[in-house]
């Protein structure tokens, strides 16, 4: 037997087999000693983000509305029978100067009632509104012309108003004041003498008087008192919030005897009743309420005189 021959692959095989497992010893002392490590610590750091300042200005909000009348402009409310125009009647349009704030009125106004209190002490004649009575010869009407007074109640209250006034003294001295969201005097803007001229143009103006909008009394309330009448007739259809009763109440207070006296009068509407019989009873006047179905009188007919 030849053992070489036998020998030789066994000693080749012997050979592989011993490289083969020197190849694993090495790569598995390799795995060992690189999974033996201590994975390295890694530092994280939380940052806060710093406050967040927002650029944006937000627009600061309006204290006070502004009504824009001019975009309200609607055709004159007439009455049934309504007298041409005058060239010496111009009713007060929402740019004018009665359109301003009160206190503006009042600056302006001031001066015209001074010198008066000659006249309030021979106070001797009388008026009437809607059958409540008055005394004195110096009267200021101020009347609702607000939306709600459209139709029947504005038809009724300026030929109340026209016979209101034709009814005067010739000697006693009148002023109109209408009120919605604006304060519309009549054109000559203080107390005038009830002559039959003046009384006719006072008319022809009410019957074109055009009606506003809101109920916001105060301004138009103001002016009539700087005229240092003996009364004041005041007529709404409705409620109102402004400070038109705390006006009255200050100013009367400080007065005396020598206080104005405010008849109010509700119209064809409950609303505000409890404040209207207030301002009567701190301002020494009378309350009434005048219902829709009440009857009202027709004016008389007067010739101007020339």
């Amino acid at each position: 037997m030849n053992w070489r021959f036998i020998l030789r692959p066994r000693c080749t095989s012997l050979m592989v087999s011993v490289v083969i497992h020197g190849i694993l010893v090495v790569l598995m002392a390799g795995f060992m000693i690189v999974g033996g490590k201590k994975p390295s610590v890694v530092d994280v750091q939380i940052i806060r983000p710093e406050s967040v300042h927002l650029q944006r200005e937000f627009p600061k909000l309006a204290t006070s509305a502004t009504v824009n009348t001019s975009s309200f402009s609607t055709p004159a409310i007439r009455s049934d029978a309504p007298l041409q125009a005058s060239s010496r009647i111009a009713a007060a349009n929402a740019d004018s100067f009665w359109s301003k704030r009160s206190s503006e009125i009042a600056e302006f106004t001031g001066d015209r009632s001074n010198g008066n209190d000659g006249d309030r002490s021979q106070a001797t004649g009388n008026a009437s509104f809607f059958g409540v009575p008055a005394n004195g010869n110096r009267f200021v009407y101020v009347v609702d012309c607000s939306r709600s007074m459209q139709g029947s109640r504005w038809q009724k209250a300026r030929a109340e108003l026209i016979r209101s006034l034709h009814e005067l003294e010739s000697d006693s001295k009148f002023m109109i004041v209408f009120f919605s969201d604006e304060c519309q005097p009549m054109p000559a803007g203080e107390l005038q003498l009830a002559t039959e001229e003046n009384v006719a143009l006072a008319s022809e103006w009410i019957r074109s008087a055009r009606l506003g909008w809101g109920t916001k009394p105060l301004a138009s309330v103001q002016l009539a008192h700087l005229q240092d009448p003996d009364a004041i007739f005041f007529l709404t259809d409705g409620e109102f919030t402004d400070r038109t009763a705390a006006f009255l109440r200050e100013e009367n207070s400080s007065r005396g005897p020598a206080m104005v006296n405010v008849h109010t009068i509700a119209f064809h509407s409950r609303e505000g009743i409890k404040l209207l019989k207030r301002i009567a009873r701190e301002n020494s006047g009378q309350f009434r309420y005048v219902s829709a179905d009440e009857v009202i009188a027709a004016p008389p007919v007067k010739k101007v005189v020339r």
